[in-house]
Parts: structure tokens; C-alpha cells; sequence
């Protein structure tokens, strides 16, 4: 196996998307694209991105902007772009897809969004219809619209008066800030992300994820997750695609599995034709960093090769 980094321009004219890929040996079965999470970073995937190459499956990633080694300077971190930031990040994701095409051209490519990345992996569906075989959606959500609408309609407020590159703890609380009170007591502030103690304190040591949003991130986010709401509810996505959906049962952000079956609904009401779901009983939010990871890696890696050959 290959480990590169490498660097492509972002469609925003504001970076280089940094990009990770994980090159197997021998024939190329499939392709992973990952869209990370928010405030993380691709190199993050490198445990199940080794595992699937190690499986004949070429792996890679970006860090969005506002991340990672995208973002080079330290006021960049939690940045989109002052405009349109999230139609960036789509558009870069697309990107990636094309870099992928390129170099593996015919091969099946499977789109993975985890958290944040979910999301706009979901909005991904509703913007190209072609590109993508199949989706993995790991610790995505359906938040009520309502209360979406009043976290954009803050975080635009915010913008107006302190400005897009504001960091506002209102907001970071508004949206992450009470997760971690639902496994009291704790031992990191970020016992919520998974059973794993050394893995939580290895998010919380790493010096490219510790960093709060921008309250200009923070309204591209809300408005990507009000859009791609909007549109699943109408069908206007694509539904020929297989789609697996993964979370924890104990994951804040689908709701301890609330959320998750809200989004399996919609798709199945759209009319998706190959559609799955799981849950792991006790797993918090990042499956890809929790005490069952190589379980979620292995059945990860089975549903791709089930489908494969689809293409």
C-alpha cells in the first residue's frame, strides 16, 4: 500500500484542498471518497482507510476548507468563505470525485461522509446525478427544522454584527455544547465522540481539530442542512444510488437513533431502491474511532463488496 498527500485547488479560490489517498497493491475493486467531520481532518480516517486498501479499495479525502492542512493559516480554521462558503465545499467534494474518475476510471466510487461530512454528503445527492455508486453515511441526523432555522437565523445575526470570521462560543454551545452532558460523569470533553478514553483525548490533543467555528461556517452548515431537508422531504435526490446508513445507538446527533430513522424514512418515502440501516448498541457518535471500530470497518467493507460490481 501508498500513502500520499497531495494538494488540489479549491473551486473557492481561497486554498489548496490538502488530499489524502491510500493506494492498495495489486487490482482496484473499488474507490472510497471520505467527507470528514466538522472541526477534524482526513488524516483522521487513516486506521479504516489502511484496512480498506489493504482490501483491493483505493481510499481518499480532503480536508474541507476551514480544515486540517487546507486551512494554512490559523485564522482560516472553521472558515468557508465569507460567500456561498458550502457550495465550495460541495464543489471541492466534487472535485475529489473527478480526481478519482481520472485515475481509476470505470471503477465504482463510494461516497462516505461522516458528522458533518453526512450532511453534505446528502446534499451532494440532490446537487449531481451522476459520479457517486453508492453512499455511506456514518452519525448523520435529521434535527427539527425549527430549530435549524433559529440556529441560522443566530449565526446570521452574528455575522451582521461581529462578522463572518467571529467565533462565537453561543454558537458552538447552541450546536455541540450539550452533547457531552448526556454521559455525565466524564472524563474528556468529548466522551460524547465515543467509549474509547484514548481516542477522545487524541481529538482533544490534536492541534488540527481543537477550534471553535466561525459564525460564518456555522450559517453556510445550518442552510445546507435546511436545503438538503427541504429537498429529501420532496424526493428531489437521487434515488438509484445504494445508500448505508451507520450510527451508534448512543450517537447525540441522530438522536440515539431518533434522528438516524427520521433520514431512512425520508429516503424510503423518495423512493430509494437500495436502502440499508444499522445501529451498534452502545456506540456514540464516531463509529470509524470507537471500542468496535474494526466490527464497523468490516461491515463497511461487505457492503461494498456487495455491491461492487453494480456499476
Amino acid at each position: 500500500m501508498e500513502i500520499h498527500e497531495f494538494y488540489i485547488p479549491s473551486s473557492s479560490g481561497l486554498a489548496n484542498l490538502h488530499c489524502m489517498e491510500w493506494i492498495p497493491n495489486g487490482e482496484v475493486k473499488a474507490v472510497v471518497q471520505i467527507a470528514h467531520g466538522m472541526m477534524e481532518h482526513v488524516g483522521r480516517y487513516r486506521e479504516s482507510a489502511e484496512f480498506l486498501a489493504g482490501h483491493g479499495i483505493y481510499v481518499l479525502g480532503n480536508d474541507h476548507l476551514g480544515h486540517g492542512k487546507t486551512a494554512a493559516a490559523e485564522e482560516d480554521r472553521g472558515y468557508f468563505g465569507d460567500h456561498a462558503g458550502a457550495v465550495s465545499v460541495i464543489r471541492d467534494m466534487r472535485r475529489v470525485t473527478v480526481h478519482a474518475q481520472r485515475k481509476y476510471p470505470g471503477v465504482p466510487i463510494f461516497l462516505l461522509g461522516h458528522s458533518m461530512g453526512s450532511f453534505f454528503a446528502r446534499r451532494y445527492l440532490t446537487v449531481y446525478k451522476d459520479g457517486i455508486d453508492g453512499v455511506i453515511l456514518l452519525g448523520t441526523g435529521a434535527p427539527k427544522d425549527a430549530e435549524v432555522r433559529f440556529g441560522y437565523m443566530l449565526a446570521d445575526s452574528v455575522c451582521k454584527r461581529k462578522g463572518t470570521r467571529y467565533r462565537s462560543k453561543m454558537l458552538y454551545n447552541l450546536s455541540l455544547g450539550n452533547y457531552n452532558r448526556k454521559f455525565k460523569p466524564t472524563k474528556t470533553p468529548y466522551d460524547w465522540l465515543s467509549r474509547d478514553e484514548k481516542r477522545d483525548r487524541a481529538f482533544g490533543d490534536d492541534p488540527l481539530t481543537n477550534f471553535i467555528f466561525t459564525a460564518g461556517a456555522y450559517r453556510d452548515f445550518f442552510e445546507v442542512i435546511l436545503k438538503t431537508a427541504k429537498l429529501e422531504k420532496a424526493g428531489k435526490m437521487r434515488t438509484d444510488l445504494p445508500i448505508l446508513i451507520l450510527s451508534g445507538s448512543k450517537d447525540p446527533v441522530g438522536e440515539e437513533t431518533k434522528g438516524v430513522r427520521r433520514v431512512y424514512d425520508r429516503y424510503d418515502k423518495a423512493g430509494v431502491e437500495d436502502l440499508s440501516i444499522g445501529f451498534y448498541e452502545g456506540a456514540r457518535h464516531e463509529l470509524l474511532n470507537e471500542l468496535n471500530r474494526e466490527q464497523v470497518s468490516g461491515d463497511i467493507l461487505e457492503w461494498i463488496e456487495e455491491h461492487e460490481n453494480n456499476k
